[in-house]
């Protein structure tokens, strides 16, 4: 694959795709790392060597562990959902309860029990 995208850098790492990255940097230097792509820079002939050697080297690395992880969308939804802004009505309840919505209280163990 011959592309200028990071996100295209992720992709055939995960697939098991070697690729050429046509630029000088990369926000995504732990394709470098596992040897899934290499970057060519931007002049032609360079360009040209990146793929004969792409071509002969072919695939065999490990993605890294964060690209195989399985539960980030449960995570980022975690997330998002754990620092979002609280409503009006929990504001108040809050400062009227001093409890904020998620943590334990007494209310809470004792229908545990």
């Amino acid at each position: 694959m011959l592309s200028d995208s990071g996100t295209v850098q992720e992709e055939t790492c995960i697939l098991g795709v070697p690729s050429v990255t046509v630029r000088d940097v990369t926000e995504r230097p732990e394709t470098l790392d596992c040897g899934s792509t290499i970057l060519s820079g931007v002049e032609s002939g360079s360009i040209c060597d990146a793929v004969k050697l792409v071509l002969r080297t072919g695939a065999g690395w490990t993605p890294p562990t964060e690209y195989t992880a399985t539960n980030v969308a449960q995570a980022v939804c975690r997330l998002v959902l754990g620092y979002r802004m609280p409503t009006e009505a929990e504001s108040r309840w809050q400062r009227l309860t001093g409890i904020r919505k998620g943590e334990p209280n007494v209310e809470d163990a004792a229908l545990a029990s």
